[in-house]
Parts: structure tokens; C-alpha cells; sequence
């Protein structure tokens, strides 16, 4: 089926393909041209950034095993337990396809993917009203977050298409309830979370939410049911061999070990930070120093070690209490809606700037007026000011949009807003545009809603003009 037979009568199907089509070579091409000013004029560094050096370390010295055939067995799943292995798979393909331009492929590849959610988001936005939904792909196209992540070395745009590509599918499911539907959200589903274990939790939840849906279908329940059977079947599958893996080599049924460092040495740091003021750095460091501690890292199960470290953060919010808690989560969030993209931009990334995660200050407030102040003082800080003015005229035109699209389908409004609740819950304190790029699709539909009522009230103002004068 057509994609654009889900947004254009039949008549137009044609003429919506051409559309679609000029709107992912635009896309592409605004990807590719930013890449490439980057790698031409910085190299390697204009398309990497932190978390990049350690996955084409990883990715390079498991391609060189491959090539040496001395892989085996569960060794074939990546090096590391700690990173789903569809993103290093991939990687490390093209290291052996093209040794050093990996890491250029690999963004090409970005941005192929992220200009295919592009034409994902016009079908998520057709599912609420076609009116929006070409609008709704101009802005995510355009929008800088997309663009900027698509050009470095992340999971985050290839996470982000198959994310959206789930959400779509489970769409269609909830309106037409055939095979294919069910099928391809179970699959969109198991191959996201074979790119960042993150998309676990809301699998479960998407399931829990369409079999209460099947229940509720009067002449449809049996075949929904069964439908959703498959789909979930087709998930489990697919992220089988990792399970698999886990239990016979580590006893567990966790996905990755990384939970554990994730939650001791970055959340609890970032509470500790709200409740004393203390530096970031300074918190990792005293909770690294703590015996106890040193003891659960010292195991050779990454598995215990990460449920170890667990049980110890928790130790520690406890004792931090909830409303520190709730106040660097709602700091974060915060920020994370309203930090520009240009902040993780490497060009911008590598001008003079004071660290956020360094600053010290009395309480959140404390510290975010300590790190204003310093910030402005510099280059980077104007342009995160001339960012911030941009977004904020987004969000605004998104808010329009939010109550459009609540107003054309409650429900359908309420499970994409559930999707973008659950990322920023997600990433709670950790702060940077880069953990909102799951919600850039929907808030592209905002967007495209938003657009469309205020250019609908343009033309109405004008015709009322102009039966005036008449």
C-alpha cells in the first residue's frame, strides 16, 4: 500500500506519491549537505561527538574480529553487554565494507533514515487529519534537532525512525485491524529495541494499551486478539537472541547492563546536585570512592554488577527524598524542551563555554542562574539566545497545534502525547536536545496543526476585510 493513500483521496494517491517523494530528497539533501560542510571543513569531529569515539572503538575492533574469524557463538551479539548490538552489527559492517569512511557511511545512513521519518511523520499526522499532515513533514524536514543528530555518529535518528514507524503501525492497526498492521508494529517494535533497549518498557505498554482496545472491540475481539498475539510474537523474536544470551550467559533478563551506572553515576549525581549544590563531578566522584560500591563493581557479571548498582541508587533517592527528585526531573524536562539544537552542533560545541554539568550553584535554580550567567558572557551563549528565541515561537505554534489535534482525535492526540511523556520521564535530568529527538516527530504534527489553524485564520481574516470594504 501507497503511503500516500494514507493521507490523499484516491484520485490524488499519484500526485501524493510525487509529493512524498520531493519531500524525502529535500530532506535528504538538507541532511547531507550539513553533514558534508562539517566532515569537508572540521573531518571526523564535525560528524562525532561524545558517546561516538566509544562506538566506533567498538564497532572497529568487532569488525577487525570478524574479519579475523575469531568470532563465536555469543560473541557474534557485540563485544559489549551494555549496548544493544543492531546499531554495532551495522556499524561494524561498514568498517568492513569501507575501514575508516565508516563513520561517514554510517551518517549517510542517518541521514537516509531520518529523512525517512520525515514521510513517517506525514502518515502519523494523516492519521489525525490530512489537512496537517504535508505541513506536519515540512517541519520535521526543516526542524535543526533532526538534522543536527542525523549528522553525528548516534543510535538516536535510526532509533527514531523505527520508533515512529511503530507508532504509525499501531495506528493503522487500531483503524483497520488486519495482519500487515499488527505485523509491522510488532516488528518496528522489536528492531527499535534491538537499537536502544529504552523502547522495552513502552513495547509493553503500546501492548498492554492495544490489547485493552481488542477487548473493547465488539465483532473484532478474537481476530484482534490474535492479531496482537502475532505481533507481539514477531517482537519477541526478533529480540530473542539478546534475551537468550542474557539468561544462559549472565542469568538475567535484562537487556543491557547499563541501567545500573546509568542510574548511580548520572541520575543520583544530578539529585544529589539539587539537594546540595554540589558540582556533578564532585557528586560521581564521592559515590565512586564508597566501599560498598567499589565492592559491586568489582564482580565479573556486568549483569550483578548494574543490579547491584541499582539497588544502591535507589538507596540513594530514598534517602534524597522525593521532592529533590521531582524538582531535577522537572528541571530537566524543562531543559530539555527548551535547549536549542545548536547546543550539541560540534561547531558550536567546540567554542569556549562554561559545562553545564560542572557548574556549581544552591539548589536547581542556584545553578542554572550560575551557568546563565556565565554562558551569555560567551559565543556560544548568543547563539544558544538567538536558538532559544526560535524554539520558543515552535512551542508556542506546537501548544496551537497540541489543542488542534486533541479537538480532531482525543485519542489518537493522547497516545502520541503518552509517547513524548515517556521519553522525557526517560531522560529525566540528563539534559540536551539530543534526548527529545524521539519527540521531534510528534511535535512536528503539533507543528503542522498549529501551522494550518493559523493560516486558516489568516484567510478568514482577509475574506472578512474584504466583504467589509465590498
Amino acid at each position: 500500500m501507497s503511503w500516500a493513500s494514507d493521507i490523499f483521496p484516491d484520485q490524488e494517491v499519484r500526485h501524493g506519491d510525487r509529493q512524498l517523494l520531493i519531500l524525502f530528497l529535500a530532506a535528504l539533501a538538507v541532511r547531507v549537505a550539513y553533514a558534508l560542510v562539517l566532515y569537508s571543513t572540521i573531518g571526523l569531529p564535525g560528524i562525532t561527538a561524545e558517546d561516538s569515539a566509544g562506538f566506533l572503538h567498538l564497532s572497529s575492533s568487532f569488525a577487525t574480529a570478524v574479519a579475523d574469524g575469531t568470532v563465536s557463538g555469543w560473541e557474534w551479539l557485540g563485544p559489549t553487554s551494555s549496548i544493544m548490538p543492531l546499531f554495532l552489527w551495522i556499524l561494524a559492517g561498514l568498517h568492513l565494507l569501507a575501514g575508516d569512511d565508516a563513520s561517514w557511511l554510517f551518517v549517510m545512513l542517518n541521514c537516509a533514515a531520518d529523512a525517512g521519518t520525515a514521510l513517517v511523520v506525514v502518515a502519523l499526522a494523516g492519521r489525525i487529519c490530512s489537512d496537517f499532515a504535508r505541513a506536519a513533514g515540512w517541519f520535521y524536514a526543516l526542524a535543526p534537532t533532526p538534522i543536527i543528530i542525523a549528522g553525528i555518529v548516534f543510535t538516536d535518528s535510526l532509533f527514531v525512525f523505527l520508533g515512529v514507524l511503530s507508532l504509525w503501525q499501531f495506528l493503522r492497526w487500531v483503524e483497520d485491524r488486519n495482519m500487515a498492521s499488527a505485523a509491522s508494529f510488532g516488528a518496528a517494535l522489536g528492531f527499535a529495541a534491538m537499537v536502544r533497549s529504552v523502547m522495552a518498557p513502552w513495547a509493553v505498554a503500546a501492548f498492554l494499551a492495544a490489547g485493552i482496545i481488542a477487548l473493547l472491540s465488539r465483532g473484532k475481539r478474537v481476530g484482534s486478539l490474535g492479531q496482537l498475539v502475532a505481533a507481539g510474537l514477531i517482537a519477541l523474536v526478533i529480540v530473542s537472541p539478546v534475551l537468550t544470551r542474557n539468561l544462559a550467559k549472565y542469568d538475567s533478563l535484562a537487556f543491557t547492563s547499563q541501567t545500573g551506572r546509568h542510574l548511580l553515576f548520572w541520575v543520583v549525581p544530578f539529585v544529589e546536585q539539587t539537594a546540595t549544590g554540589a558540582a556533578w563531578e564532585a557528586n560521581v566522584a564521592r559515590l565512586r570512592n564508597i566501599d560498598e560500591v567499589r565492592e559491586v563493581e568489582a564482580q565479573d557479571n556486568q549483569f550483578n554488577v548494574s543490579a547491584g548498582l541499582t539497588a544502591y541508587a535507589f538507596k540513594e533517592l530514598r534517602r534524597l527524598g522525593l521532592p529533590n527528585i521531582a524538582k531535577t526531573w522537572g528541571v530537566g524536562i524543562a531543559i530539555n524542551l527548551t535547549v536549542p539544537a545548536v547546543s550539541v552542533a560540534p561547531p558550536a560545541r567546540s567554542l569556549p563555554r562554561p559545562r553545564y554539568y560542572g557548574t556549581v550553584g544552591q539548589g536547581v535554580l542556584g545553578k542554572i542562574r550560575n551557568y546563565v550567567g556565565a554562558v551569555i558572557e560567551t559565543l556560544y551563549g548568543q547563539l544558544l539566545i538567538l536558538g532559544f528565541a526560535g524554539l520558543l515561537l515552535f512551542r508556542l505554534l506546537q501548544l496551537v497545534g497540541l489543542g488542534t489535534c486533541y479537538k480532531a482525535a482525543k485519542g489518537t492526540t493522547l497516545f502520541l502525547a503518552a509517547w513524548c511523556l515517556y521519553f522525557l520521564l526517560i531522560s529525566g535530568p540528563i539534559a540536551s536536545p539530543k534526548y527529545r529527538l524521539p519527540l521531534e516527530p510528534v511535535l512536528a504534527v503539533f507543528a503542522g496543526a498549529g501551522w494550518k489553524v493559523i493560516r486558516q485564520r489568516q484567510s478568514q481574516s482577509k475574506d472578512r476585510k474584504a466583504s467589509n470594504v465590498a
